[in-house]
Parts: C-alpha cells; structure tokens; sequence
C-alpha cells in the first residue's frame, strides 16, 4: 500500500465529533426551552389562581376587585395581566378605587409581585364621606406585593405629567387644582416593627393656583399604621388616631426657587385630628460663590421668596453642605404653627 493510500483510507474522526457535539448542543437547547415552558406554565398558573382568589374574595356581600376582559399571558419572560377596565372596592373602609385600561406584570420568578400600569384617569371615592379624587395623567404605575393573606404589604404609585381634582373643601379651598410633573407614593412595613407603616411622598413641580411650583420628598413612620383592627375599619384614620395617632422620624427636602428647605421632627395627633409637636426647618441659600448671577425671579417659582427670607431672620444661622441659612424652630400646638410668638398658620385636621 502506498504512503498516499493509507493517509487517505482512515475517517476523518473530527467531523463525527463535531457532529456529537453539534446535537448535545441541541438537545441541551430543547431540555432548556421545554424547562423554561414548563416553568412559565407553572407560574402562570399560580398566579392565575391567585388573581382568580382575589377576584372571587367578597367582604359583606361585596366583589373587592373587578378586571373587565381579563387576559392573561406574556410568554416566554412575564407574565402580562390586561383588563379593559377595573375597579377595587374596600366595603369595609367605604373607599373604592377605579380606572381602565389596566396592564399588569409579573415577574415569572416572583409572582406575588406586580407592576400595574394604567392610563388616563384613575378615580377614587369614599361612599361614608362623599370624598372623590380624580387624577388624569399621561401614566399612572404602581408596584404591589401581596403576601400569603392576599393583603398588600408594599405598594408604591407614581403618577406622570398629573392633574388632581378633589371635592375636599380643605384642598379646593386653600390649594384648588393641583398639578405635577411627577408624583410617589411609598408605603411598606417598618422592618423592626411591621405594625408600623413607612410612609414617602416625592414630587417634581408640584403647584396649584395659591402654591409656587417645587420640588421634594417627605417622608415619616405612621405608628400602629398596619394594625389589622385599624385596616379594617369603617374609618381607618378614624381608628388610627384613637389607637395611635403619631407621625415619626418626619423627614423633608424641598427646593422652591432659590430656597432649599430641610424638615425633621415628630407630631402626635389626638383624636380631633388636630396636629401637635415640635419641628426643625432649616431655610437654606446657595453660598455666594456657589450661586448664579444674574438670576431672575418669577411668581410661578418664587412666589414664597419674601415670607421665607422673613422667616430666615427669626432662626438661627447654619451651615448644610454647600448651603448656607438659618434653623427655625416651630411649635405645632392643636394645629396652629409658630415660630417663636409668630403665628404662621394652621394644618387642616385629619378625617
């Protein structure tokens, strides 16, 4: 046999190899997609369940949930809730939310968790006070997550490019229509004291026709906020401020023209729903060399310029980061506000 036969008689092993290894690789792609199927089915059907327990639960006689045209998929990565229209009715607290169309996502990995969107207007009313909020907004989202007892134990909304309406004489009457660029609302059990609800609120141009437009977060612990007795109540601010009634660790950041204000501090309510307590305001400017020259000065930002650089004066100096101004401190007593022996206003009694 010559030299130039025998190389030419064996196999080539290297095209049977890689053919080996080309099917294991499609045959470890199709274990994955029917594991990844199945485990979307799965979830999918945990969470329809879930929704269909939520959907069947009544409170005296009462739907609490309703979702028009309900479908549900969103395979291979989410799972996708839509409904034309919806609504969630608390007969118990007499507050019912509604609006359309909704979309809803979960998360294949976390069902109990979900992302809700919807568009337009969202509409709430209290049947026991006759109160109705109507906000239109270019987007409304919330993050929700319900836990083993289908309650919601961290929600949090946000709103874009708003406009709010309400028929409660308080807000129509010292604020009347409000409008923001962006509005959040957090809420969550305290981690050291799940009683206790965490509460934020952050805005970005905030204004109505009496308040110039600004900028800010508040945030505060409502104690024994999340006490069943008092979720479940006809009244649940009612019950609050019986049981409870106290707003913690009262944190505030807001920039309003070419002011900066800082808020701490504690207030306790009584059962009237009138405020008490004592606060700390730092009112706050640019230093010198920080600041802008040639800035001007408009009513739409800086309309509370003049009565905050009055009240600068009654406070004492302080240094805050690249901010310079003064400390106030005020007295909240039965609602009425003061900085010393001036009177500078009153908070509206919670209802």
């Amino acid at each position: 046999m010559s030299p130039t036969d025998m190389q030419s008689s064996p196999q080539n092993p290297s095209g049977k190899s890689s053919a080996k290894r080309y099917f294991i690789l499609i045959g470890l792609v199709l274990v994955v997609l029917v594991g990844w199927t199945g485990f979307w089915m799965v979830s999918k059907n945990k969470t329809q369940e879930l929704i269909d327990k939520v959907l069947a639960r009544q409170i005296n006689g009462q739907q609490v949930a309703t979702c028009a045209d309900q479908t549900l998929g969103g395979f291979p990565f989410r799972l996708l809730l839509t409904c034309s229209s919806y609504s969630v009715n608390d007969p118990k607290s007499g507050w019912r939310v509604e609006g359309g169309p909704l979309r809803a996502v979960w998360q294949v990995y976390a069902p109990n968790l979900a992302i809700l969107e919807g568009d337009n207007l969202l509409r709430a009313n209290h049947a026991a006070s006759g109160l109705e909020i109507d906000v239109r907004a270019t987007l409304i989202r919330a993050s929700v997550r319900i836990d083993q007892a289908l309650t919601v134990s961290r929600f949090s909304v946000e709103g874009q490019e708003l406009d709010l309406q309400t028929n409660l004489p308080a807000v129509t009457q010292s604020l009347g229509q409000i409008t923001a660029e962006r509005l959040e609302i957090h809420g969550r059990a305290n981690p050291e004291q799940s009683e206790d609800l965490d509460l934020a609120i952050s805005t970005s141009k905030f204004q109505s026709a009496v308040i110039p437009r600004f900028s800010g977060t508040l945030s505060a612990t409502a104690r024994k906020g999340l006490v069943p007795a008092i979720l479940t109540a006809p009244n649940p601010t009612k019950a609050w401020l019986e049981q409870a009634g106290k707003l913690e660790q009262l944190n505030g950041f807001m920039t309003i023209g070419q002011k900066t204000l800082k808020l701490t501090g504690d207030l306790a309510f009584a059962q009237t729903g009138r405020a008490d307590g004592d606060v700390v305001l730092k009112i706050l400017n640019p230093k010198p060399e920080a600041s802008k020259s040639k800035i001007q000065l408009s009513a739409k930002d800086d309309g509370l310029n003049g009565p905050l650089t009055a009240l600068q004066l009654m406070g004492k100096p302080v240094s805050d980061g690249d901010l310079i101004g003064s400390k106030v401190d005020l007295s909240i007593r039965d609602g009425q506000i003061s900085a010393g022996f001036l009177p500078l206003g009153r908070l509206p009694a919670l209802k």
